[in-house]
């Protein structure tokens, strides 16, 4: 069959055609029909109209002809004689004259011409009536075994069997409607249902994983398999039906079974500052690794931010999990820091002997520390660390410091380290050596 639209050829029992979507004509084109019942009417209706307009005409113009009436006959009976004139009321008439006979003769003959149309008339209106009621008969015939073998019917059938209990009924339509369209899952679907419903759990598996392979919009075929893998409590292949699945309709049908995968937001990569990874997964908890192992429920809970803050690669794995327990596939985030360099603190003046008797003081300075660093500094020799004094402005040395601090004049040590404000990433130590007098 071809589309009557672009003329492409159309499959058996599709209902519509693959190219532009137009329906398929089922049934009988009736505009032939209708023409031919047409010109039938039109031709009857002419006859009639002649007939009326001919006696008419005969009655009038021989209306005037004054014979007398011989004896009355039954018209249905009798057999034309051209030198007879029988009247309307069935009064026979005969000529008086050759004239007269002559226009019986032609009034007869009118009559004859008349029956016979009228006859023929009847004859088609009888052949007319036949052909209608053919046509409606084989029409209806045609659609009836049609729809029966359809798709759409054996689905119907299907589903009222499986509503009904009959479940061998229904797998018997739901595999005849399977037959007719391969491509569709809703058949095998159904099946499976029947099947579930006869505990038979291996068959009801084998034709939702067939539906799912062969239709991946179907997200009834989705749904069924997942409860099923529920009710076995293998929620691992859960998370597998439904890793790669991006179809919008199975997601919205199946939402209770899919954990949703987390999303950092910072993309892998490479950067050359300290991150704090945040994570997100539509409500559900998160877990996570550090080790490259794979996470599960046991592994380190999600609370708050991640910090990444030294000169490595991070390797980051981590999953969700839903309140029926699934997870959601394993996401993997991978980030290397390559974090500036940072050299020991710039500390002037430098190490050397200083007479602050002229300004009583000798200024120490830490100069140009780098953003999300600080300083720290000792006087006492040791290194310092973050527990030690921090650096916030130039520090002065005169007599007071000196014995504040019971510091030698002879041997002031000063010791400074830049340490991240996130993390443990620290510089070189810097030291000077001061020597005073005359303070």
């Amino acid at each position: 069959m071809r589309c009557e639209k672009c003329n492409s050829l159309i499959p058996d029992n599709s209902l519509y055609c693959p190219k532009c979507g137009s329906p398929v004509h089922l049934v009988p084109d009736y505009e032939i029909m209708e023409n031919f019942l047409s010109d039938e009417v039109n031709e009857i209706l002419e006859e009639e109209e002649y007939n009326e307009y001919y006696e008419n005409k005969v009655n009038n113009t021989y209306s005037h002809i004054e014979d007398s009436i011989e004896y009355p006959i039954d018209s249905d009976y009798i057999e034309y004689d051209d030198d007879i004139y029988v009247d309307e009321n069935n009064n026979v008439h005969r000529p008086r004259t050759m004239e007269e006979k002559k226009i019986y003769n032609k009034i007869n003959q009118t009559k004859r011409k008349n029956k016979e149309r009228k006859d023929n008339i009847k004859k088609k209106r009888i052949i007319t009536l036949s052909v209608i009621a053919g046509l409606i008969i084989s029409a209806f015939i045609f659609v009836i075994i049609f729809y029966t073998n359809s798709y759409s019917y054996q689905m119907i059938k299907g589903n009222k069997a499986l509503n009904a209990g009959k479940y061998y009924n229904a797998i018997s339509h739901f595999q005849k409607a399977s037959n007719i369209n391969s491509t569709k899952g809703d058949p095998l679907v159904g099946e499976a249902k029947a099947y579930i419903e006869l505990n038979d759990y291996e068959n009801a598996h084998e034709l939702l994983d067939k539906a799912i392979e062969i239709d991946e919009s179907c997200a009834d075929a989705y749904f069924e398999k997942a409860t099923l893998l529920e009710d076995d409590g293998n929620l691992t292949s859960i998370t597998s039906l439904f890793e790669d699945v991006t179809n919008k309709k199975v997601i919205k049908k199946c939402k209770e079974f899919i954990a949703t995968k987390p999303k950092a937001n910072k993309k892998s990569g490479n950067y050359s500052e300290v991150l704090k990874i945040k994570f997100k997964a539509s409500n559900n908890n998160i877990y996570y690794t550090l080790d490259g192992s794979v996470p599960t429920e046991y592994s380190t809970l999600y609370t708050e931010p991640i910090e990444l803050l030294d000169n490595t690669t991070y390797v980051i794995n981590v999953i969700s999990v839903n309140n029926k327990g699934i997870s959601s596939p394993v996401v993997t985030y991978e980030y290397i820091l390559d974090l500036p360099i940072i050299y020991s603190p710039d500390i002037t003046p430098s190490t050397g002997q200083y007479d602050i008797s002229s300004d009583g003081k000798l200024e120490i300075k830490i100069n140009d520390i780098p953003d999300g660093y600080t300083a720290y500094y000792t006087f006492d020799g040791s290194d310092p660390t973050k527990d030690s004094t921090k650096y916030s402005s130039s520090i002065k040395i005169n007599k007071t410091f000196i014995q504040s601090h019971s510091l030698d004049p002879s041997n002031i040590v000063f010791k400074a380290i830049l340490i991240a404000d996130e993390g443990n990433r620290t510089s070189d130590i810097a030291s000077r050596t001061y020597i005073v007098y005359n303070y």
